[in-house]
């Protein structure tokens, strides 16, 4: 039996889904119950091939009972016996109901999953799921979510060469117009450089920062990495 703790969970997470392509607050599981219980078994994905084309209608509501008996497999509280299962879910999800603003999300959950649920992270298959996300997707209100989930992830391990290609065209866009809609690409592109040896850009990037976005956690750590460089090049 679902409790009423996860029924509501589930309601207002579909609610927003449907009305703003999937809110980030909905990313979260719902509260384990007081006794764990077995997760759903799902039933097998169809091939792609023997995909029957479903109404909108019909793939919401399927897609969301996939969705459901996803988040139950976490209710007993065992994550990690349960993320493959989840996993298969979220990928049959993306199969089986494309059209849905549940595909999108289940594609933002999976490449989560991978960078932060695996040891070492599946860099790789994060962006496989990246490139198919971006080509069925143009334009979705989840890109920037899911570009901030793969940089944080080059960050926190070092991929300093995946990072700077991943923050160029940002950096390039700076130069090309002079606007930057906010610090966070243009810090991560510098300390990509810093961290590649080019000191060099990585004082003029330092320098923008502090320079256009004073008063942000960049500023301040773009102002002690100065302060290191200066050290470095005495």
């Amino acid at each position: 039996m679902k409790t009423a703790a996860i029924r509501h969970s589930l309601a207002a997470c579909m609610s927003a889904v449907l009305a703003a392509v999937i809110m980030l607050s909905c990313a979260g599981a719902p509260p384990a119950p007081p006794e764990a219980k077995p997760a759903p078994v799902l039933e097998p994905a169809l091939p792609k091939e023997k995909l029957p084309q479903l109404p909108i209608e019909e793939q919401n509501q399927r897609s969301m009972e996939i969705f459901e008996e996803i988040l139950e497999m976490t209710a007993g509280g065992d994550r990690e016996a349960a993320l493959p299962m989840m996993m298969a879910g979220y990928q049959r999800i993306i199969n089986e109901f494309p059209d849905t603003p549940l595909a999108q999300d289940s594609y933002w959950r999976l490449i989560k999953m991978n960078l932060d649920d695996h040891q070492p992270p599946g860099i790789e298959d994060a962006e496989r799921l990246r490139r198919e996300f971006m080509k069925k997707y143009p334009g979705s209100n989840l890109t920037l979510a899911i570009d901030d989930t793969l940089v944080r992830a080059y960050y926190q391990h070092h991929l300093w060469q995946k990072l700077l290609e991943f923050t160029t065209p940002a950096a390039r866009e700076y130069i090309k117009t002079g606007n930057l809609r906010g610090p966070f690409f243009l810090f991560l592109y510098t300390e990509a450089k810093l961290n590649l040896g080019d000191l060099t850009e990585a004082e003029k990037g330092y320098r923008i920062i502090i320079e256009l976005f004073p008063g942000t956690s960049e500023a301040a750590i773009s102002q002690k990495r100065l302060e290191g460089i200066k050290e470095k090049t005495k």
